[in-house]
């Protein structure tokens, strides 16, 4: 780690720095702001990688035959129901 940032990161930051000590409590406040914004959407990325991989582990365990697929999005009774034509279900209207 370096002792002495290049620049600051905080565009709204780096005028403060010029008030020198003074600023100090206002710069620590940003810097605690930004720093609770960046946990929170870390917090939504974390979410959404454990959803990729859950459904990542139901797709394996499809895949290898230890879970029978279940689609949340087609009715179950669609896909047991017989088609009256091909590429059609049973009972859906025609347009």
């Amino acid at each position: 780690m370096r002792e002495r940032p290049e620049q600051s990161r905080e565009p709204l930051l780096a005028p403060l720095t010029l008030l020198h000590e003074p600023s100090i409590p206002e710069r620590k406040q940003m810097l605690a702001d930004k720093r609770a914004r960046l946990v929170e959407q870390l917090a939504e990325i974390q979410d959404s990688i454990d959803f990729i991989d859950a459904k990542q582990r139901f797709y394996d365990n499809v895949l290898s035959g230890a879970t029978p697929y279940v689609s949340v999005l087609i009715p179950f009774a669609a896909l047991a129901k017989e088609s009256e034509e091909p590429g059609e279900l049973k009972g859906a209207e025609r347009k």
